[in-house]
């Protein structure tokens, strides 16, 4: 058995990464969320705390509503 090898794919690296631009059904980590508001991930997290972004919890693992942190977007972080 042969691999084939097509010369038009290559790796994704982390230079060919963006921003992710939340949809409006998604779930979002602290980090991508962070990533979109062009924030820290300590300042999703204080956000978090004082009740500007809500969460939820799966299994454990918190995670961020995409249409909340697109309100956010909007009204500003600060």
């Amino acid at each position: 058995m042969s691999i084939r090898h097509d010369p038009e794919s290559r790796p994704v690296t982390n230079s060919h990464r963006r921003a992710r631009v939340p949809d409006r059904e998604g779930l979002l980590r602290a980090n991508e969320v962070a990533q979109y508001l062009g924030v820290g991930v300590r300042t999703v997290w204080k956000l978090r705390a004082t009740g500007r972004l809500e969460s939820v919890s799966i299994l454990g693992a918190t995670r961020f509503r995409a249409a909340d942190v697109d309100r956010l977007a909007r009204e500003g972080v600060r």
